[in-house]
């Protein structure tokens, strides 16, 4: 997704919910951290959405009116998915890390966005082939780098031993790559 369709989702969200302020927590909650507009080494359809307060209620509320094969998904093609607070595995101290989405197209509704390295962290821990490609591209990208995300590996409630491995994985395949592109084979 662009940066002004997560913008979209968080604004429909929060008009939804009745509330200013819309926690953003899976992949999209990248746009907090960076002032791309495009984050073209990972897509995704979604925005992973819950509230601060009262939280499993709105997010249900916001799940069945903007969410998945909702009308505003068929129209615009992407949509919210109202998740709980157990979702992702989070670093300790994340909260202090949030990062604000905002532009005037959203009006008084703002997204307040998991860090990127906490997403990162979080991303490792769940440990899917699409979350090394997006970790990776994070990475490439320089949007984060190894030492921070260990730094935040080492606050994980648990699962640490996993997001270590999966890092370990993640810088693995960044060797393979350029290695494959020292030798000229790079596709």
């Amino acid at each position: 997704m662009k940066r002004a369709e997560v913008e979209h989702v968080v604004k429909a969200a929060g008009t939804i919910a009745n509330d200013r302020k819309v926690l953003v927590i899976g992949s999209n909650a990248i746009y907090g951290s960076v002032q791309l507009n495009d984050c073209s080494f990972y897509k995704s359809h979604e925005v992973d959405i819950l509230f601060f307060a009262d939280n499993e209620k709105k997010a249900q509320e916001v799940d069945g009116a903007i969410g998945e094969k909702s009308n505003f998904h068929v129209t615009f093609s992407y949509y919210a998915h109202g998740v709980s607070a157990n979702t992702a595995t989070l670093p300790r101290g994340w909260e202090k890390r949030l990062r604000i989405l905002y532009s005037e197209n959203m009006g008084h509704i703002k997204g307040y966005c998991i860090s990127a390295e906490d997403l990162a962290a979080s991303k490792l821990v769940a440990g899917r082939d699409k979350d090394f490609t997006f970790v990776i591209g994070m990475l490439d990208n320089k949007i984060t780098t190894p030492e921070k995300i260990e730094e935040l590996i080492r606050k994980l409630p648990h699962k640490k031993d996993i997001a270590f491995d999966n890092l370990n994985v993640c810088r693995q395949r960044i060797q393979s790559e350029d290695k494959t592109e020292d030798m000229g084979m790079g596709f």
